[in-house]
């Protein structure tokens, strides 16, 4: 079996900037999956069930007449990847299964039943994977896949249910190193200076001093569409513009489109000064020899450095593949340090701020610092960003009571 990824593709004038086609082990068009990608790739949504129901201000139980229906959910692009991927190996198991059970085929994957499909989510599946989170995911993708041939009423709705035992043996099975998420200071300033480019440089201090994913670094665009109607989507060069004209401010807000980030949902990010005038010296000069050299024009501010995507955008795990090749100069390093840890460092450090008042003295509730590290982090609610509390008492510990930030 084979993946397929295509970029800016045409169908019926429809213009579509990424999709993914599986073929069978005969190179054959696998079609409902495909037909599936198409939908997510060009809609940037999945059909989700929605309960809906009334509920007078004077009820206090479930509304008897409550029903479910199904609604269109934007999601980003990540979890379009995520999807894609988790299906492929949902197909692959299928393949397996038919060849040496006579299960039904990856063809007619409207026949599959309900214990095919849990056995793959309770007793295949958990051999192979890590957490309950990336069990969830794959369980996400899957309903979304049934859910999608309900929708083109090719199959009648088919409950799947991980089960509590399931659960269990998953948390229970989770060997992975406790790990400690915080990058020190001592070790970010080593990987500083052991960038030989200033874009990888960028990529690291977006890491540890805005809070961006990997794949957020592709949302950093030079020019928006509308930015001279809504002064609230202003590209990076209307903000380069501004260091000029506004010398006093020291922070710039720059709003982060939902389509590149985790949930698909629209958060405002913070440079400093300083950062955003090293990444305008970035724009000024190596970008523009890679952008002369190539010949390739693109809004977006982080260009590629290897030989076969020279001068295009980079992609979403250029940040993980730039820490992790420098990290691997570092012997003495945490080899369990990842790009994704100098976003828990900056959540760390702000929540540490966020806790003290202008004395330095900690003045301020938990609960109120965690909403605020929450809302910069664009999580959904404050559970997510609970680690931080942990995670400030590790910072301390490597960096000294008395930190300084």
């Amino acid at each position: 079996m084979e993946r397929i990824n295509l970029s800016k593709v045409t169908i019926d004038g429809i213009h579509i900037e990424k999709l993914s086609l599986f073929l069978d082990s005969e190179k054959n068009l696998i079609v409902l999956p495909f037909l599936w990608s198409l939908h997510m790739c060009n809609t940037g949504t999945v059909y989700k069930w929605v309960k809906v129901g009334s509920l007078s201000k004077y009820q206090t139980k479930k509304p008897s007449n409550s029903q479910q229906i199904l609604e269109n959910h934007s999601i980003s692009d990540n979890t379009i990847s995520n999807y894609l991927g988790h299906i492929f190996k949902f197909l692959k198991y299928i393949d397996e299964s038919n060849k040496e059970k006579n299960t039904p085929s990856v063809h007619r994957t409207e026949l599959l039943n309900t214990s095919f499909i849990n056995n793959y989510l309770n007793n295949v599946l958990p051999k192979t994977l890590h957490s309950i989170n990336s069990l969830n995911a794959h369980q996400a993708a899957i309903n979304s896949y049934l859910t999608f041939i309900f929708e083109m009423e090719i199959k009648d709705v088919i409950p799947i249910k991980m089960h509590r035992a399931t659960r269990q043996k998953m948390a229970e099975a989770d060997t992975r190193l406790k790990k400690i998420n915080y990058v020190s200071k001592s070790e970010r300033s080593q990987l500083l200076k052991a960038c030989n480019n200033y874009r990888d440089k960028l990529i690291l201090r977006l890491g540890y001093e805005v809070g961006l994913r990997t794949s957020e670094l592709c949302g950093l665009l030079l020019r928006k569409t509308n930015e001279k109607l809504q002064p609230s989507r202003k590209g990076l060069l209307s903000l380069f513009f501004d260091l000029n004209t506004k010398p006093t401010q020291m922070s710039f807000q720059y709003l982060l489109e939902g389509k590149f980030t985790k949930r698909g949902k629209s958060r405002f990010i913070y440079f400093s000064r300083e950062l955003l005038e090293d990444m305008k010296q970035y724009f000024e000069n190596e970008r523009l020899i890679i952008e002369k050299q190539s010949g390739v024009i693109t809004d977006s501010l982080l260009l590629r450095l290897d030989q076969i995507g020279f001068g295009t955008p980079i992609t979403k795990k250029q940040g993980t593949n730039t820490f992790a090749e420098l990290r691997k100069l570092f012997p003495h390093m945490n080899e369990t340090l990842s790009y994704h840890d100098l976003r828990h460092t900056f959540a760390t450090e702000l929540y540490h701020l966020e806790l003290l008042d202008a004395e330095g003295l900690e003045t301020r509730s938990e609960s109120a610092a965690l909403i605020a590290v929450s809302q910069r982090l664009g999580h959904a609610d404050t559970k997510t960003t609970q680690k931080y509390i942990r995670l400030r008492v590790q910072m301390l510990m490597i960096e000294g009571v008395n930190h300084d930030l």
